[in-house]
């Protein structure tokens, strides 16, 4: 079995091959088996049975030929203040367009957020990447298990645009995907997806990651989908800023606002609705981006519902916790990544030395360079994660209210502002990577707040039993997606 249920499609390590992966995505197959989705929101009790086609018969699902390209870039500053323009492969084909007027890099006018820089959420460029068929999309869904028949075809486009880099200094380019429906009359919801842990620059929606397919999916009855790819992922320069709500929030704003002015140029209209969600590091991000509009973007944007999916809200509370515990942990690999990333924002220490053990401190840093994977770095770091931390640091984060670390934590912790949209947030007791208490403390908190934000147990979805973090995906997304459902407007 080359990717088990939809652990693959967030991210969750799972030793698989990555030559493997890149060969099955440069050429468009999904993978040879996987768990049973189903639209019912019923889990499939015979697991062992696979639903995909072997590799010789992925023509029977997905046709082989190379996907329409075609790439269109506006002629204005980018965010490093270059001119993007069109390249020469594609100039005389522009040229033809702009000659017919049948396409103009004018984008339309577009509400904003008053005291936003302009350049925030500017189309810088896209580029249309892949289309699926009615019959296509069936296919793909058929071979995962739903039980639904799509609405209709999808393009998928690869979206370029300008946001705040993570120290809220000075813009940069991040990238994302968007999943547009075709064949529709419209008006149209919007959706925005917030993926997973990410280490792989190119392991990202934009670029086609297995994730992109949670797009197709939800896209497939007439939504269209925003998946941003994040800071330093995708197109975007330097280490990806992981766990950072701010960033999270305004990449996620911004990749909104781009996709709205594409859909203008697409000629695609939007209703009112916007559903949020993302699972994982999207849960944290997903959260970000609530409070975000709803503390500075409530006129541009109004959130239909919302669902955070084991994210890990208290990052100061129950993770640390689950860290501290001194027991292996399933993914090691997360602490240094968000010490790491956290060090490059806050300045927390002069140097890795002054937080990290040698021989870690000289040998991980390098390896976050988005081309080492999730097995790579578990296997840089021992399985107590702990045991990287020099004592004197450790020490003075357990006792010192002012460690820098601790501090950092705080500042992305998300139990201080609770949801004013529609929201649920999911989670599973067996989770052995971010712990269920961060979902109960949230709802613990926001109750507090006065605000009731339901926390559900995904295992009771599923049939009962306990759900590590990648068998918690499928019952989380499945009960998300139907409720979205429920409250779409015709």
């Amino acid at each position: 079995m080359l990717w088990p249920s939809w652990r693959g499609l967030l991210g969750i390590p799972t030793g698989i091959e990555l030559e493997v992966v890149q060969s099955l995505m440069r050429d468009l197959i999904l993978p040879e088996s996987a768990e049973s989705v189903k639209a019912t929101l019923e889990m499939r009790r015979a697991r062992d049975s696979p639903l995909f086609p072997s590799l010789g018969d992925a023509a029977y699902w997905r046709n082989p030929s190379p996907a329409l390209m075609l790439t269109f870039n506006c002629n204005r500053p980018s965010a490093e203040g270059q001119t993007r323009l069109p390249s020469n492969h594609f100039s005389w084909l522009l040229l033809l367009v702009f000659a017919a007027g049948a396409w103009s890099c004018e984008q339309a006018e577009l509400p904003g957020t008053p005291g936003d820089p302009e350049w925030r959420g500017e189309l810088v460029s896209y580029e249309k990447t892949d289309s699926w068929t009615v019959d296509q999309v069936d296919s793909l869904t058929a071979s995962l298990g739903l039980v639904l028949s799509s609405e209709n075809g999808l393009d998928i486009y690869r979206v370029e645009y300008t946001t705040w880099d993570a120290r809220m200094e000075s813009s940069t380019t991040a990238s994302g995907a968007l999943i547009v429906p075709t064949g529709l009359p419209g008006p149209l919801p919007m959706s925005s997806y917030q993926h997973g842990t990410v280490v792989l620059k190119d392991a990202v929606p934009s670029r086609g990651s297995y994730e992109q397919t949670i797009g197709i999916i939800f896209s497939s009855t007439g939504i269209v989908t925003a998946m941003p790819d994040y800071l330093g992922l995708g197109s975007s320069s330097g280490l990806h800023p992981y766990v950072h709500s701010k960033s999270e929030a305004t990449a996620c704003v911004d990749m909104l606002r781009a996709s709205r002015t594409l859909l203008s140029e697409l000629a695609i209209d939007l209703n009112e609705q916007l559903f949020l969600f993302g699972y994982s590091q999207g849960g944290h991000a997903t959260m970000a981006l609530i409070q975000e509009i709803e503390a500075l973007h409530a006129e541009e944007f109004s959130i239909t519902a919302a669902a955070p999916m084991s994210g890990p809200y208290d990052l100061v509370g129950a993770q640390t916790d689950m860290l501290l515990t001194g027991e292996p942990y399933s993914s090691p690999f997360y602490l240094p990544y968000i010490m790491l990333a956290y060090n490059g924002i806050y300045d927390m220490y002069a140097t890795p030395a002054d937080f990290l053990k040698e021989p870690w401190a000289s040998t991980l840093p390098p390896l976050f360079d988005g081309t080492r994977d999730f097995a790579d770095l578990n296997a840089a770091v021992p399985a107590v994660p702990l045991d990287i931390i020099r004592d004197d640091v450790l020490d003075d984060f357990l006792n010192n209210p002012d460690n820098p670390f601790r501090k950092a934590l705080e500042d992305n912790t998300q139990l201080d502002v609770a949801p004013k949209a529609p929201t649920r947030m999911y989670f599973c007791t067996g989770d052995d990577q971010v712990h269920y208490l961060n979902a109960v403390n949230a709802r613990q908190a926001y109750l507090d707040l006065g605000v009731d934000v339901p926390a559900l147990n995904s295992e009771t979805i599923g049939g009962g039993a306990p759900l590590d973090h990648g068998g918690c995906v499928e019952p989380s997304l499945l009960s998300a997606r139907g409720w979205f459902e429920s409250l779409r407007e015709d």
